[in-house]
């Protein structure tokens, strides 16, 4: 994605930690990923949202909010 997200620069390790996360939200327009979000939680009480991405093309449009 281009949003300078240093994570993205690993990504063998990043698709471990997605794969390792309670829940990913992705978001498409056609087959290009626009948007993405990744959450951990204790399956309790408590959900921490570790980021919400979305590409800069598509910004302003409510595809955060959607996801989250």
């Amino acid at each position: 994605m281009s949003v300078n997200w240093v994570s993205g620069n690993y990504p063998s390790r990043l698709r471990k930690a997605l794969k390792h996360s309670s829940t990913v939200i992705t978001a498409w327009d056609n087959d290009k990923l626009v948007g993405l979000l990744r959450a951990l939680d204790d399956s309790e009480m408590v959900t921490y949202i570790h980021y919400v991405l979305v590409h800069p093309d598509y910004q302003g449009n409510g595809i955060a909010g959607t996801m989250v």
